[in-house]
């Protein structure tokens, strides 16, 4: 137990993100400068999605790291952290090869899964 504590200590100190070392590895290649802008926007808007979670996700890191390290003490095999993981499960569950869809947002959004989140509903 003295090691959780200490891992949730840790999960609360402010964390910084990892350069990416070699950039150029992690660009998406394209062959015309239509296309390269379009995967920019994507990129962007990926960053931008994930400082939002970071930054106003329901469930700190640390609230996180608990829920998990008590479920897997317990022994559960399974683990869902958060209403939107719960909710989300309910409908992949309802429909799992649908979930490979692309149209499948359609369904996430409609249910409002991830509404906690501001600029998303």
């Amino acid at each position: 137990q003295q090691q959780r504590h200490r891992h949730l200590q840790q999960q609360q100190q402010p964390q910084q993100q990892q350069p990416v070392e070699d950039e150029e590895k992690a660009k998406v290649p394209v062959e015309d400068e239509e296309s390269r802008r379009h995967v920019e926007d994507i990129e962007a808007a990926m960053v931008a999605m994930g400082e939002q979670f970071r930054d106003n996700a329901p469930t700190s890191a640390a609230q996180a790291a608990t829920i998990i390290l008590d479920a897997v003490l317990e022994g559960q095999w399974r683990i869902l952290v958060g209403e939107d993981a719960h909710r989300l499960d309910d409908l992949v569950r309802e429909d799992p090869w649908g979930a490979y869809e692309p149209e499948y947002m359609d369904k996430i959004l409609e249910r409002g899964i991830f509404e906690a989140f501001p600029g998303r509903s």
